[in-house]
C-alpha cells in the first residue's frame, strides 16, 4: 500500500482567518471614519482570500490521520549513506545546519498522536524530484532527534 499524504487546513491556517475576519470587522464598524473602516475592509478581504489558500497540514488519505511534515536537504555525495539510514536506522540521520546541498530532499511526515513517521529520500533531478526509496514506516521515537 502506497502512502499518499494531502495537503489540509490546520488548526493554524483557520485561527489567521478567522483573526484576519474579527480583526478586519472590528477596524470597518468603529466609528473612527475614513482611513481605518477602509483597512477593515482589506483585512477582510485578505482573510477570506485565505480560505482557499491556506493548508500547512497534511493528512494521510488513507487513514485520515493528521501528520506535520519536515523537509531536510543533503548534498548529492550522501545519497548511499542516507538510503541506509532511512531505511534500517533513522535515528543516526545527522542534520547539519551548515549543509549547502539540496540534491537530496529528505520529506518526513509524523504524528506524535499515532506514534508514527513516514521517511522518503528524493532526489533532483532536472525541474522535479524523483524518489529514491519507498515511503517507509517507522516509530516516533526513532526519529525524534530530527523532529527536535
Amino acid at each position: 500500500m502506497e502512502k499518499n499524504f494531502i495537503k489540509v487546513r490546520s488548526t493554524k491556517d483557520i485561527t489567521i482567518v478567522a483573526s484576519l475576519v474579527i480583526i478586519g470587522l472590528i477596524l470597518a464598524l468603529l466609528p473612527i471614519g475614513g482611513a481605518a473602516n477602509v483597512t477593515g475592509y482589506i483585512v477582510i478581504a485578505t482573510g477570506l482570500l485565505f480560505i482557499p489558500i491556506l493548508k500547512s497540514g497534511y493528512k494521510d488519505a488513507w487513514e485520515g490521520k493528521r501528520y506535520t511534515k519536515k523537509e531536510f536537504y543533503f548534498a548529492n555525495n550522501k545519497l548511499a549513506e542516507l538510503v541506509a539510514a532511512v531505511t534500517n536506522a533513522p535515528e543516526n540521520i545527522a542534520v547539519d545546519s551548515n549543509e549547502k546541498g539540496n540534491t537530496i530532499r529528505l520529506e518526513l511526515f509524523y504524528s506524535k498522536e499515532t506514534g508514527r513517521a513516514f521517511m522518503q529520500l528524493q532526489e533532483y533531478v532536472p525541474y522535479k524530484y524523483e524518489p529514491r526509496t519507498d515511503v517507509i514506516e517507522h516509530e516516533i521515537s526513532r526519529v525524534a532527534k530530527l523532529i527536535g
